[in-house]
């Protein structure tokens, strides 16, 4: 099996997301993370677009979002998946994902979406 080399994931790395009004009052980044803006789909008359930095916070309670992070066979950690929903996040593994933490597959981070512009369409 091929291994793929994805990208490393800094605290300090930038991503764009469209934004609707989630339950709770808190914004729902409903399509995911993209480094470029041009990735996301939107409705360009109702969407507005974020540029954000994800956090790794201590609490799932405190989180935003949750990745996915691995150790390549060099030892390097890798960062990937990241979803804004917990259920969503865990549905991605076979058996969840404390499963594949437990068989040492990698681990799960928390994270704090911090909201660095925003663009809104008017």
């Amino acid at each position: 099996m091929q291994e793929v080399d994805y990208p490393l994931l800094t605290e300090m790395d930038e991503f764009y997301v469209g934004v609707r009004p989630g339950k709770d009052g808190r914004p729902d980044h409903m399509f995911g993370y993209f480094k470029h803006v041009m990735s996301i789909w939107v409705n360009q008359k109702t969407t507005p677009i974020q540029r954000v930095r994800l956090v790794p916070v201590s609490t799932v309670e405190e989180a935003d979002a949750f990745s996915w992070e691995t150790k390549n066979s060099d030892g390097v950690v890798r960062w990937g998946m990241t979803h804004n929903s917990l259920q969503l996040f865990d549905m991605c593994f076979p058996y969840g994902y404390k499963a594949s933490e437990e068989n040492n597959r990698g681990k799960m981070i928390p994270m704090r979406v911090e909201v660095l512009e925003e663009y809104p369409f008017e």
